[in-house]
């Protein structure tokens, strides 16, 4: 779950080398050269919202450096994205790990129904892993 930051300090996680993202394969994705800020706690500061807070996982930071690509390098505007974005699949309730939405206002409401269709940026993505 997030968390508020508090900044008074800021620490950088330095991306793994190739040679240790192979050794530790969940970790492979850190080996993409971006640094994480972190609280002085140790939380990942959110890519999308700073003022948020997240947990120091592998799934976290491969999520945060997705985000970062997909802003950096695909120029994807980053109030049209939002992560763990709540849907309904079914009767079953999920959490997208990133949403890419079609305008502002659906990103701010959090409408499933303007999620960005997977085929208009997936190919892009798949390029990423």
């Amino acid at each position: 779950m997030a968390a508020s930051v508090g900044l008074e300090t800021v620490y950088i996680v330095r991306p793994m080398t190739n040679a240790a993202a192979a050794a530790a394969p969940l970790e492979a994705a850190q080996s993409y050269s971006i640094d994480l800020r972190l609280t002085t706690e140790g939380r990942i500061v959110d890519f999308l919202k700073p003022e948020v807070s997240r947990p120091n996982t592998p799934e976290e930071r491969v999520r945060q450096v997705f985000a970062r690509k997909l802003h950096f390098d695909y120029g994807y505007p980053k109030h049209l994205m939002a992560i763990e974005v709540p849907i309904n699949i079914g009767h079953e309730r999920r959490a997208a790990d990133i949403a890419l939405f079609v305008d502002e206002v659906a990103a701010q409401i959090r409408d499933q129904g303007k999620i960005m269709p997977i085929p208009s940026w997936c190919e892009r993505c798949l390029a990423l892993l």
